[in-house]
């Protein structure tokens, strides 16, 4: 994926040398606390080691996915970019479902 260059598609972070993505599940209710706090602690401690933005697709759909986050995710000069594209291609934008990159202005 370092092949290409930073703003050539609509994938950020191509510069990084691994990805990762923390899951967890668990049944019980009871339980939220104790594996959200554990993936929150385990991310704290990834968080030096990390370059900016992240993976759009990593973003979670909960309340606060703002459009400042995907923003951040993409980075400026993609986010621009993409943004650009979606007035060419999408003006109206239709395709807003997931996350969503506004029309530029």
């Amino acid at each position: 994926m370092g092949r290409v260059g930073p703003v050539g598609t609509a994938f950020s972070g191509r510069a990084a040398a691994y990805t990762y993505n923390l899951i967890s599940t668990w049944t019980d209710p009871a339980e939220d606390g104790q594996h959200i706090g554990a993936n929150r602690d385990l991310a704290a401690q990834l968080a030096p080691l990390l370059q900016s933005g992240s993976y759009v697709n990593f973003l979670t759909d909960r309340a606060g996915d703002s459009n400042a986050r995907i923003r951040a995710a993409y980075g400026d000069a993609l986010y621009v970019r993409l943004a650009r594209l979606k007035r060419e291609f999408d003006p109206g934008n239709l395709f807003r479902a997931n996350h969503n990159i506004r029309p530029a202005r």
